[in-house]
């Protein structure tokens, strides 16, 4: 059984100009790692509600 099941991709929000001078927003992939992602429980995430931070998730990564 391996301890980190998932595969996970950090991103970077990225801004640049396109041709006609405006500009280009976009999320682009800066890392991809291993990780264990556990969803919470409907009371764990109505406590994290509380702080006004929408956390759905708790993951977990090897040390780098």
């Amino acid at each position: 059984m391996n301890e980190y099941p998932h595969t996970i991709t950090i991103q970077n929000f990225t801004s640049s100009e396109d041709e006609g001078g405006g500009t280009v927003e976009e999320w682009v992939p800066y890392a991809q790692l291993e990780a264990l992602v556990i969803p919470l429980s409907g009371t764990e995430f109505y406590q994290a509600q509380q702080t006004q931070n929408p956390i759905d998730y708790d993951v977990y990564i090897p040390f780098r």
